[in-house]
């Protein structure tokens, strides 16, 4: 938000700040990350209920994945620049390349080498490098305005402070939701049947697949606005959202319409075991009829964020994916302590709407919001 505003109003000089303080912060903050992720694996584990026949490959992956924490982010920052001006083509390219590397990678490294999950956890390490450097190599070799140089990188204490205002309440917020999440692991743990867990496995990975237009969307609306109210353009900014929770909402349930006929193919992708297509299909048929919410969580989320309001959509979705959910799957397994009831604890999150967005986006709260930059 703070990039893209700055880009709006055409203030270069900030613009070029606010650049370098970003990519600064992304090395400084992943390798801060790494550091204590590498050290608290063993308790994440047990936070989870991890079984014991799978504690060992687990705790060896996660800490070989936390290695490239530093590299992960560096890409989100890069990309997220890039994004912020507008360029959403090139960070695409650079995952999609990513994403086949890995692929080639895991087959060379557990086929070939046989290394096992170790080898796994090596290629997506691999790749997430790859990635962040090209990203890094854009910003580096552009001549546009928002140029990445490494001379210049550099802490600049009115930039932080703006990008605190705004990335801290979303990375709370993610966190938070990461952290509930593994505890809905945990419940699926907690059923006592690997075929159980490996079906709950099958459909993250799918919902994973399912969610990401909702989150490019919200990412896009945090461009979209940001970019307009830096220019003063407040209508503009207002009638994009609307169009963009159109479109956001339709895809989504053409994306829910089209799990629902091919649940049962989309989890056989993953596993040929008969339990864990039994147990991955039922777990996308309890999230289908919900999958569309997240339309308006996360472009009303990016819609807000973008016009300097971080701390609504942080308090909005820790209430709904992290207060509901787990006192839903508290109160409720007391009852029944079954595969329905704990598949239900992930989409009875999602229906958090942000109704306020519109009055958020007028013209008198615009002007009084400390976040947004005025041109």
């Amino acid at each position: 938000m703070v990039i893209s505003s700055y880009f709006g109003s055409k203030d270069d000089r900030n613009l070029h700040e606010a650049v370098e303080t970003t990519v600064m912060l992304a090395v400084l903050t992943g390798a801060c990350v790494a550091v204590l992720s590498f050290g608290i694996v063993p308790v994440m584990l047990d936070l989870m209920s991890t079984p014991d026949d799978v504690i060992v490959p687990a705790s060896q992956y996660l800490r070989i994945f936390f290695m490239g924490v530093p590299a992960l982010f560096l890409y989100n920052m890069s990309s997220g620049i890039l994004r912020a001006v507008g360029d959403s083509q090139r960070p695409l390219v650079f995952l999609i390349i990513s994403s086949i590397l890995n692929i080639v990678l895991d087959v060379l490294f557990v086929a070939s080498f046989g290394w096992g999950i170790s080898g796994v956890a090596i290629a997506t390490v691999i790749s997430e490098t790859v990635s962040a450097v090209l990203a890094c190599a854009v910003l580096m070799r552009s001549r546009e305005n928002y140029r990445l140089t490494l001379r210049d990188l550099h802490i600049n204490v009115k930039c932080l402070k703006q990008i605190f205002c705004i990335g801290l309440p979303a990375g709370i917020q993610q966190g938070l939701t990461a952290f509930s999440n593994a505890l809905v692991q945990a419940y699926v743990n907690g059923l006592g049947s690997s075929v159980i867990m490996a079906g709950w496995s099958c459909h993250a990975k799918i919902d994973q697949f399912a969610i990401l237009p909702a989150q490019s969307m919200g990412q896009a609306a945090t461009t979209f606005v940001g970019q307009n109210l830096g220019a003063g353009n407040v209508k503009r900014a207002r009638d994009g959202v609307k169009q963009t929770n159109r479109i956001g909402v339709g895809v989504l349930i053409a994306i829910s319409a089209l799990m629902g006929v091919s649940a049962s193919w989309l989890v056989s992708l993953f596993s040929k075991d008969p339990g864990v297509l039994y147990y991955g299909t039922l777990f996308v048929w309890i999230a289908v009829p919900f999958r569309f919410c997240s339309a308006w969580n996360q472009i009303y989320a990016g819609a807000l964020r973008g016009a300097g309001d971080a701390r609504g959509p942080m308090l909005i979705m820790l209430f709904s994916f992290v207060f509901c959910r787990q006192a839903y799957l508290f109160i409720v397994t007391r009852f029944a302590f079954n595969v329905y009831t704990v598949g239900l604890g992930v989409p009875g999150g999602m229906d958090c709407v942000f109704d306020a967005v519109g009055d958020l986006l007028s013209e008198e709260q615009v002007g009084e919001s400390p976040g947004i930059i005025r041109a």
